[in-house]
This record gives structure tokens, C-alpha cells and sequence, in this order.
């Protein structure tokens, strides 16, 4: 079994984006790391309705932890369109993980 938490946080970009790239069958894009303003990866094929991945390697935290720091850190980043929009994924998300940790 491998052992995630080893990963550096640009190798899990990378991973994370070789995941999405073939779940989803699309091609993302990928920032250097730091100054990238909460996107590590994008997916623009909507002109003006891109899709942004930030990617978190909370190896060893819990859900509960992550959650947090997502509604803390991270929300207040996000256009509210946005949430607005993924309202719905994101608190379904939030209930299945909690039910999980």
C-alpha cells in the first residue's frame, strides 16, 4: 500500500490532477506552486465559468479539520456565485463526512 503522506505538496498537485484529468476526461491546467491565489488547477472550457480545484493535503488531519479550515480559510475566497452554485455538493459532501469520521 503506498503511504500518501510522504508526497510533497507539488507531487500531490501533480497526483491529484493526473486523478481529475482521467475521472473526469479532460485536459486541467496546473499553476506553480504558491502565489496562486486558492487555484492549483483550472478547467476553462466555459469562457467565464471555469472550474478551480484547490488541492489540500491534510495527510493525518481529520475530516472535521479539513472542514473547518475549508469554511475558515477558504470559502471566504470564493465568489459567492460560486458557492451559491455547489451549495448543494458542498453541504452533501459535509454530511457524508462527518457520517465517515
Amino acid at each position: 500500500m503506498y503511504d500518501f503522506k510522504v508526497l510533497s505538496p507539488a507531487d500531490f498537485e501533480d497526483l491529484t490532477r493526473d486523478l481529475l484529468q482521467q475521472w473526469w476526461k479532460v485536459k486541467l491546467e496546473s499553476f506553480k506552486t504558491g502565489g496562486d491565489q486558492g487555484v492549483d488547477l483550472r478547467y476553462a472550457a466555459v469562457p467565464g465559468q471555469p472550474v478551480i480545484v484547490q488541492c489540500k493535503h491534510y495527510a493525518g488531519s481529520s475530516v472535521a479539520k479539513l472542514i473547518r479550515d475549508i469554511r475558515t480559510n477558504e470559502l471566504p475566497k470564493t465568489p459567492i456565485a460560486f458557492f451559491h452554485h455547489m451549495r448543494k455538493q458542498y453541504e452533501e459532501f459535509c454530511k457524508q463526512s462527518a457520517q465517515n469520521s
